[in-house]
């Protein structure tokens, strides 16, 4: 099946950014936190999902505004983002929007996974019984989770000075893709019988 959509460029990554925050506010997603969010739902138990079931968390619980002509941009970059996201799962290189950070400390420009990890972890939150029993229908989804959990354990210890292996961090940042296709065929695998287990 063809590409139907243009994936989005930097440029419009911080447009979104900047229309996330005027819609939503401070707790609104970022860009790379949705991209997170949008990956977990890709990779994630087959049932589908309309937007009314996504898009409040995105927005901080809020709706965009009917008016504005910049709801109506958002919503465009967000409907390409989420099928960018899935169309990459679906084809096999999945390929996480990290967020770039300046350090006070070295002035080191690095890749942040912070944002993307929560929204990924917020879009399991979505279904969670069914990851649940995912689970418990076979541990391996556990052990397939656990380098996203560490990345987001290692970010929080970052931000709060703490020290951590640098090199474990990068090479979890280098395999987070990877990472994300194992939990989509994991799903591809046991979908249906999950679903039916969790009645």
């Amino acid at each position: 099946m063809g590409q139907t959509f243009t994936p989005l460029t930097e440029e419009e990554v911080q447009r979104l950014d900047q229309l996330l925050g005027e819609q939503g506010g401070e707790q609104a997603m970022t860009a790379s936190e949705v991209h997170g969010y949008f990956s977990a739902i890709a990779a994630g138990p087959p049932v589908p999902l309309n937007r009314d079931d996504w898009l409040p968390a995105i927005l901080g619980g809020a709706m965009p505004e009917a008016e504005p002509e910049s709801s109506g941009e958002l919503m465009t970059l967000l409907g390409r983002l989420y099928m960018q996201t899935s169309d990459d799962v679906l084809a096999g290189h999945s390929r996480p929007l990290f967020t770039r950070l300046v350090s006070a400390r070295d002035g080191e420009v690095r890749e942040s996974a912070g944002p993307w990890t929560r929204g990924f972890l917020r879009g399991v939150g979505l279904q969670p019984a069914l990851w649940r029993a995912g689970s418990r229908l076979d541990a391996s989804l556990d052990q397939l989770m656990a380098p996203i959990l560490e990345l987001g354990r290692m970010e929080t210890a970052w931000h709060r000075d703490q020290a951590i292996d640098e090199q474990r961090y990068r090479i979890l940042l280098g395999h987070m893709g990877r990472t994300v296709l194992a939990i989509a065929g994991f799903w591809r695998q046991y979908g249906e019988r999950v679903r039916a287990a969790a009645g």
